[in-house]
């Protein structure tokens, strides 16, 4: 008998989620498709994710402003993750993004780790990280913008261009150029190109966001999308997301 061996790959992921309490936010670029307030968003949200979230994983809280830790310590113990909450005092998107590559200099040393930056008005579909980890895993050297958002299918200038497509089982995932400051990447990418990571700050963040980073890595965005960004004229075509928003926020803890 020949005894056949395999090695499994699993691939930790690390979570540094960006959050904000302000209710300011609420009529930001044109309002929020939902009727709860930002207390409501943010919880269910961050329930779609976190409900996600495997054992070895870990998400990091950067809360900018007014603090609720006890509100994410409830979340999290619900759903038994691993966990850390950092407060922060800027209500500066780019000194919030500068503390998150601080994290991952000081605290993410194996290159086999993947790493999502995400923001906490998005909502996750059922699946959606273990498909960016797949997608990682096959494209350690790529980034992912988990997104499909609906100005890419429009006649603005800056999204027509010429897009490479990777075909996998449930997905296409096409280049994109721009985004926002949510994507994953692997540890082993973020190596080779922490110079840039770290020159996206102030002036040059609030121009570029991230999307310098992609004249040197390929961006990829998936078609349908794993997730939908709760603002208006952001909801990804296909998918009824403002029913799955609903249907997640009527059995979540409040």
């Amino acid at each position: 008998m020949v005894l056949i061996t395999c090695t499994v790959i699993y691939i930790i992921m690390k979570i540094l989620c960006k959050v904000c309490f302000s209710s300011k936010r609420m009529n930001k670029w044109g309002g929020k498709p939902v009727s709860c307030d930002i207390h409501g968003l943010i919880n269910t949200c961050l329930h779609s994710i976190i409900k996600q979230i495997e054992n070895d994983d870990e998400i990091i809280f950067f809360v900018d402003g007014e603090q609720h830790s006890e509100y994410l310590h409830k979340i999290c113990n619900y759903y038994k993750v691993n966990y850390k909450t950092i407060p922060l005092l800027y209500n500066d998107l780019a000194k919030t993004y500068m503390s998150t590559i601080g994290y991952i200099e000081e605290n993410i040393q194996n290159e086999n780790e993947n790493i999502y930056l995400v923001d906490d008005d998005y909502f996750h579909f059922e699946g959606s990280l273990i498909k960016i980890k797949n997608f990682l895993i096959e494209n350690p050297f790529y980034f992912c913008h988990p997104i499909d958002y609906p100005n890419l299918y429009e006649s603005d200038e800056r999204f027509i261009y010429n897009s490479k497509i990777i075909i996998s089982a449930n997905h296409h995932w096409r280049t994109i150029k721009n985004t926002t400051a949510t994507i994953a990447f692997t540890k082993k990418l973020y190596n080779s190109k922490k110079h840039i990571f770290r020159a996206l700050k102030e002036e040059i963040f609030m121009l570029h966001g991230l999307n310098l980073l992609y004249v040197f890595n390929e961006c990829y965005s998936p078609i349908p999308s794993l997730t939908s960004h709760i603002e208006m004229n952001c909801l990804p075509y296909t998918i009824d997301t403002i029913n799955e928003f609903d249907k997640l926020n009527k059995t979540i803890i409040q």
